[in-house]
């Protein structure tokens, strides 16, 4: 039983891993790709 239970911690730990995972790298790319307007009194 506790052999199952340990399987089952582990399958979902993966889990959550890869989802943080792929968010993580979602956010990453958007953050590279998003140009944000600069106002005029910054752009010297």
């Amino acid at each position: 039983m506790k052999k199952i239970f340990m399987t089952l911690l582990t399958s979902s730990l993966l889990t959550i891993m890869m989802f943080v995972a792929s968010a993580g790298a979602q956010s990453a790319c958007w953050l590279a790709t998003y140009q944000p307007e600069v106002p005029e009194c910054l752009r010297k």
